[in-house]
């Protein structure tokens, strides 16, 4: 992989940080991770009606209509995707992942390629699609990450950042203050109780590594529902090895003001009531694969819609 990734342009400032001038940049395609804004303006992706010439490259998204899906019909009138994974075939999903092969793409119903991701991505993201072809799952987290413009931990093909265990309490307390240290407003703080038999039952059956979520207010303060309500505790209450913490941060549109999130949490602190069945069923949403709609922690992470901070 090191050979198809080229070296990031800009003077190396430490702990993976580069700055760069704009004219190093000016040959770079910048993807942020966030939540598609639908009201925001994305311009007009490059696209064509399909015909039995057209050409097609690595991960070029095909739009068309699909008899037997139940999603709804967008203003095309198409409501099916498919990527292209190699020279031959494209992949959707549909159940189950699916194939077409390109010669017959122009025979699908209202056919449009839109070529949105550059070439070099396209050869480091199409393998890790085709690799779950046999997995819906995990094909649809990767479409999550995708629609989300979260590509590296497809690259990486690591959805979730790897436990560390330190050797000595010095070490886990640098990492633990270098993560509180990275804190802003508004992160998601996820965490795994490694004694807690009922955390290990969370994690396994919703796919991922975590059991808990809560939301950063400021100052190493937090907000988080449990089952004698919500309330606002410091994060150190989650400090000790006994705990996984990881941060996870979105760079996208905020629903509102700093200053309206934190009254709003302001209200809700101390209000007691916990949706047993809201987490019965999120729980079994994840169980089932469905990291869409589900609420679940490790789910909200699959979502693809976040990036990965610090740990501790």
């Amino acid at each position: 992989m090191s050979d198809d990734i080229p070296t990031f342009p800009g003077k190396p400032l430490g702990n993976g940080y580069n700055e760069v001038t704009a004219e190093e940049m000016k040959d770079w395609v910048v993807f942020r991770p966030e939540i598609p804004d639908p009201d925001g303006d994305t311009g007009e992706l490059p696209h064509e009606r399909v015909k039995k010439s057209t050409t097609f490259s690595l991960l070029d998204i095909i739009i068309f209509f699909d008899w037997a899906s139940t999603s709804p019909v967008d203003a095309s009138g198409c409501n099916q995707w498919a990527f292209v994974v190699d020279e031959n075939q494209a992949l959707y999903i549909r159940g189950k992942v699916r194939s077409v092969p390109l010669g017959d793409v122009h025979k699908l119903d209202n056919a449009t390629v839109i070529h949105r991701i550059p070439e070099a991505l396209g050869k480091l993201v199409a393998p890790i699609l085709l690799k779950y072809k046999n997995n819906p799952m995990m094909f649809q987290i990767v479409i999550n990450h995708m629609q989300c413009n979260n590509f590296v931990p497809i690259i990486f093909d690591e959805f979730f950042p790897p436990d560390v265990r330190y050797a000595t309490n010095e070490e886990y307390e640098a990492a633990w203050q270098q993560m509180v240290a990275s804190l802003e407003p508004r992160d998601l703080i996820f965490t795994f109780n490694r004694k807690s038999f009922v955390s290990k039952i969370i994690a396994t059956f919703t796919h991922g590594p975590f059991s808990h979520c809560a939301v950063h207010a400021e100052d190493g303060v937090i907000s988080e529902i449990v089952t004698s309500g919500t309330r606002m505790v410091h994060i150190d209450i989650y400090k000790g090895r006994e705990f996984r913490v990881a941060v996870f941060r979105h760079y996208g549109k905020a629903p509102d003001a700093k200053e309206e999130m934190l009254a709003r949490m302001r209200a809700e602190d101390g209000r007691s009531g916990y949706s047993y069945f809201g987490a019965i069923q999120a729980g079994l949403r994840a169980y089932l694969g469905n990291h869409i709609d589900a609420m679940a922690p490790n789910s909200i992470i699959l979502s693809g819609a976040l990036s990965f901070i610090a740990q501790a």
